[in-house]
């Protein structure tokens, strides 16, 4: 009898890692929520929201790539969690701007170019806008 418990114990120990272990390396779920064509008509850029699951808030990712290119073949240049009121519009050509309330920032690059698209002499500089007086991550970020 203590032998069949023993071997029960087992068995669920194996199912219970197996299944901790495949939801710790499942991939998170990347969705374009939104992508704005440059004035030039030469790039876009891209927001991405990824759900990392029940236990990470999501995540926000921005790109550029060539126009109508899958963001996929490029990196993120911003990478946020906890933001509040996040906007992207283009300023001018080559310019763009990201704007938010409050958030944490992960990753920010302030400019872009590519080999596709004339072979890195096209520049795209990014700005970053604090749209508050005060503090930029939330109080529970505090």
């Amino acid at each position: 009898m203590k032998l069949k418990i023993t071997i029960l114990i087992i068995i669920l120990c194996i199912i219970s890692g197996t299944v901790l272990l495949l939801n710790y390396y499942k991939k998170s779920i990347s969705i374009e929520i939104n992508r704005i064509t440059s004035p030039d008509n030469k790039v876009d850029v891209v927001l991405v929201k990824e759900n990392g699951g029940a236990t990470t808030s999501d995540i926000y990712k921005i790109y550029i790539t060539p126009i109508n290119i899958d963001f996929k073949s490029g990196h993120e240049l911003f990478i946020v969690d906890h933001v509040k009121n996040l906007d992207i519009k283009w300023i001018q050509n080559k310019m763009l701007q990201i704007s938010y309330d409050e958030a944490r920032i992960f990753k920010f690059t302030n400019f872009w170019n590519s080999k596709k698209v004339d072979y890195f002499d096209y520049v795209v500089e990014l700005k970053l806008k604090h749209n508050l007086d005060g503090f930029a991550l939330s109080e529970r970020d505090r």
